[in-house]
């Protein structure tokens, strides 16, 4: 199975390749705005970017969510650079995906899509993203709402 990861060259995506690696099943290319190094496919480009999306899905069987607008204190100040990444990306890949036909995509999120709620030790799994009065966890609960119309529209 071949598979795309998104912001693979940053902290988590470097961390969700490994599983991927050990099981040695899965054939990987990996996205990232910036070019890094990896015994894997890299593919360098722009999630915000529609033609970068398309470009990097081709031939993909399947698709990990992963990026996110970097955590500087500037990124969450105003909208664009955190809604044009994780807004605004994450629609471009499910859109995509759905063109080329890709039905298994994973969505790594955040527990801020629940921060409206307060702080829990569990959050019931049909409890709807309520987020907090912050752009962060704002761009986080976009997304699984993306995410849900994409699956409605499967």
């Amino acid at each position: 199975m071949r598979i795309l990861i998104t912001g693979a060259g940053g902290f988590l995506g470097q961390g969700l390749v490994v599983p991927f690696e050990e099981s040695g099943d899965y054939d990987l290319r990996l996205m990232d705005v910036r070019s890094f190094e990896s015994q894997h496919e890299v593919c360098v480009g722009d999630v915000s970017d529609l033609a970068a999306v398309r470009q990097a899905l081709t031939g993909m069987d399947a698709l990990v969510i992963a990026h996110m607008a970097p955590r500087d204190p500037n990124a969450y100040d105003a909208p664009p650079v955190c809604f044009d990444i994780n807004v605004k990306g994450t629609a471009n890949l499910f859109f995509a995906a759905q063109e080329c036909g890709i039905k298994r995509v994973v969505l790594i999120s955040s527990t801020g899509v629940y921060g409206g709620y307060g702080q829990r030790e569990t959050y019931p799994p049909d409890l709807p993203p309520q987020a907090k009065a912050d752009l962060y966890s704002l761009t986080k609960a976009l997304p699984e709402a993306t995410a849900e119309h994409y699956a409605r529209a499967q």
